[in-house]
This record gives C-alpha cells, structure tokens and sequence, in this order.
C-alpha cells in the first residue's frame, strides 16, 4: 500500500514537472519572436497568424482525415506565411494602413477555418475553449515511444525543438537580423534583405505559433510572444538583455500560473495569461525605468530642483543689497514665491543636502557651489 502511495506521488511529482517544462519552453520560443514583433510594432501580427493557422490545420485534416498529422504543421505555417503576405501586400499598396492590414486578413482565414470544420466534420464536436484556451493538464498524456522507451511528452519534443532551433537562429544571426529588421537602408547598404529578415523572422513566428497552438492554444501563445517582450522592454531598452528578460520572465510566469491553477483548480492557460497581466501591471507601476510610480517620483524631483534654482537665483539676486536680510527669511521666501511652509522647506532642504544654501541664523545664504550653480544654471555674471 506504502509502495503504491509512494509510486503515485512520483507520477504526480513527475507531472507537474513535465507541464511546467512544457510551458516554460513555449514561453521561451514564444518570447524571442514576440521581442522583435513588439519592437517592430507587429504585436496584432501574433495574434492574426495565432487564429489564422487554424486554417491550415483543418485542411490539413481534409487532406489526411487525421489531426496530429505532418501535414497539418506545413499547412499551418503555410498559413501563416500567407497571412503576413498578405498583409504587407495591403501595405505596400499605400491604400491601408498596417494595422487595419493584419486586421483584414486574418478574420477571413479564421472565418473560413471555421466553417470549413463544421462542414468537414458535421458530427464533429468543435471545442472552441480546447482552440483558445488549449489544455496543458492533457500534454502529457501523450508520449512519444520509441523503441519500447518512454522518451516523454509528444509536445515537449516539438516545443523543444523549435525553442532550441529559435535561440540558436537568433544568436547566429543576431547582427544581421537586428539591422536588417530596424534599419533596412543600411542594411541594403551592407549587402543584406531587409524582406529576407522579415521572412525569417515570420517563418519562425508561424512555426512556433503551430507548434504552441496544440499545447497552449491561441491566447496564450499571443500573451507569451507579448506580455514578456513588453515588461522586459519596461525594466531595459539593450536589446540582448531585454531578449533574455522576456525568457526570464515568461518562465517565471509559467511556473507560478501553474501553480496559481492548481491552488485555485483553473485553467492553467488562463492562469499563465493572468500572471503574465499581474506581472506587466507591477512592472508597469514600478519599473525604475518606466514605471508611472518612478516616474510620478522623477518628476516631482525635478520639480523640487527647479524650485531650489529659483530659489538661489533670489538669494544670489539679492546678494549684498540693502533688503538681503528681509529677502532670505523662510518667511518671506514663501510670501515672495507663493510656497506654503511644508514645500518651501522641501526646498530649502533639497538645497542644504547638496551644499547650495546654508542657515546662518534666521537666515539662508548661499555657498559658494550655490553662487556657481546659480551662474551657471541662468548664465548670471
């Protein structure tokens, strides 16, 4: 009984181990196109060849009358190469805008993928959450056996490939793609495509679209290309650190969405997609680099700065006249400025603390740092 307690929990251990291995290398796939689209501002592209690709799955399934064949793989990223086609030959027709482009195109490969499900299989039963919302729970049920060995999850092996097949790609032709992606007259100028990066770049977007769709399905596989691309652009702007920072983070989101669905029995996809929202809106809040609470503190900092230039401009303007001692009074400063009390000795304090101003008494006097700060600052002589 022992034996089959301690033999339950090592499958269950084992489980949970393989799900959130699954979805930390789809986060890592997802994020390293999902970083290139969100910097070339085709965020909505991810999302059009995410439904698009359906498509190419069920006529693959016409084709062959079998889900899980070859086939519905190159049919999918045919697809998806199609609808980027399609859209930039919108574009480059002058008569619609990219967005609207994207827009116009993939609603008719998804509407047409539909039908065509119900009209294929009339007695077949579409699930249209499994579409969405995929099932992660159910990826490792099915294995890949070779040879009499358990080799793993089906989904684990395809999701490692294309991860493994992305990073390297990236790193080989990182340079290249960079410039080729966001400076196309230069690397004309060199030598280079910009339409063979962008090709690349798509080909490896629809690949792990298809890839991702069957284990995670469609929004997911939006949120995880990004969300991470989007909080790592927040904390960085070089680009090798803000690709590495989005595989960090949609890790990190998935391991713990993982276990948020299992505390709260969910849908681990929905979970994923909820603290991927939670971490974009913390690091949204409080990035040091971006974030609006950051902000709201840089900009109240640079306001009490420009105060404390006015502030030793007076000093300095009133410098050895007759009404120096009425002009450097705390309460007059406040009358003179229009400050209350509390700012004005925000102000004065921002000043003392950098050796601007200094109190002699009742009274505060410039320093000398104060003196050339005030020069400087207004061009006083």
């Amino acid at each position: 009984m022992a034996l089959g307690a301690s033999s339950g929990g090592i499958e269950r251990a084992m489980m949970h181990f393989e799900i959130m291995l699954i979805a930390s290398m789809v986060a890592i796939a997802c994020a390293i196109p999902g970083t290139f689209l969100v910097l070339k501002k085709w965020a909505l592209l991810s999302d059009a060849i995410a439904h698009s690709i359906l498509l190419g799955i069920v006529l693959a399934f016409w084709v062959t009358n079998q889900i899980q064949s070859p086939l519905s793989m190159l049919f999918a990223v045919a697809i998806g190469m199609a609808t980027v086609w399609g859209s930039e030959s919108l574009v480059r027709s002058k008569l619609i805008k990219e967005d609207a482009a994207i827009g116009l195109i993939f609603p008719v490969f998804f509407s047409l993928a539909v039908i065509l499900a119900f009209w294929i299989g009339k007695n077949t039963h579409l699930d249209q959450d499994a579409v969405l919302l995929g099932e992660l729970a159910l990826a490792p049920l099915r294995r890949f056996v070779w040879a009499g060995v358990d080799w793993g999850p089906v989904s684990g092996w395809y999701v490692g490939v294309v991860m493994m097949l992305s990073i390297i790609m990236t790193i080989r032709f990182f340079r290249p793609l960079s410039v080729t992606l966001f400076d196309p007259l230069l690397s004309k100028a060199v030598g280079l495509s910009p339409g063979l990066g962008m090709m690349g770049l798509m080909m490896m977007v629809s690949l792990t679209t298809v890839v991702s769709y069957d284990a995670v399905g469609s929004i997911l596989v939006v949120c995880l290309m990004v969300t991470p691309a989007c909080i790592a652009l927040l904390i960085t702007r070089e680009l090798k650190r803000v690709l590495i920072m989005a595989c960090v983070v949609g890790v990190v989101a998935a391991v713990l969405g993982y276990w948020v669905a299992v505390w709260l029995d969910a849908t681990i996809a929905g979970s994923i997609a909820g603290t991927l929202g939670v971490l974009f809106l913390l690091t949204f809040i409080f990035s040091p680099l971006q974030g609006v609470w950051s902000h709201r503190v840089l900009m109240q900092q640079e306001k009490i700065e420009f105060a404390c230039k006015i502030l030793v401009v007076h000093l300095y303007s009133h410098a050895g006249t007759v009404i120096e001692n009425q002009e450097n009074t705390i309460e007059h400063m406040g009358r003179h400025m229009n400050w209350d009390i509390g700012y004005s000795n925000q102000v004065i304090q921002f000043g003392l603390a950098r050796g601007y101003v200094e109190w002699l008494g009742d009274h505060l006097n410039l320093t000398a740092l104060g003196r050339e700060w005030a020069k400087s600052a207004f061009s006083l002589t």
